[in-house]
């Protein structure tokens, strides 16, 4: 019983290097992957960007613009004819006057008129 048992015997570790080569084809899948991803991104969030940014804000942005385009356009007869129509509708829109006296109708400034609506959904609710 004393007999030695044997022991398996151990290999030394192969020892090797990595392969030299780089397999290009798939580093380029994969960058192209990544820049197709990334533009994806961008387009989903700016569409989305554009769907949740109100009507009336985005054609208020582009207003300035529009005036200021349509303003170099104009010749200085109608800049002169313009400012004056926009005067007329700045004063009609902050004063009183007759729309129709025959049928009684008036115009009244527009602050007054939205002072009078906020009251009126007050008291209907």
């Amino acid at each position: 019983m004393n007999e030695k048992q044997s022991l398996p015997e151990v290999q030394p570790p192969r020892i090797s290097h990595e392969p030299a080569s780089i397999n290009g084809r798939m580093i380029g899948l994969c960058g192209l992957s990544l820049l197709t991803i990334i533009a994806v991104a961008l387009l989903a969030s700016g569409e989305l960007r554009r769907l949740m940014t109100p009507t009336a804000s985005r054609s208020a942005a582009a207003a300035p613009i529009a005036r200021s385009t349509e303003a170099a356009l104009l010749n200085p007869q109608q800049q002169k004819t313009r400012s004056h129509y926009e005067a007329e509708q700045r004063e009609r829109l902050s004063t009183y006057g007759w729309v129709d006296q025959s049928k009684g109708k008036v115009h009244i400034p527009i602050d007054r008129a939205m002072s009078i609506l906020v009251q009126k959904n007050r008291r209907d609710k």
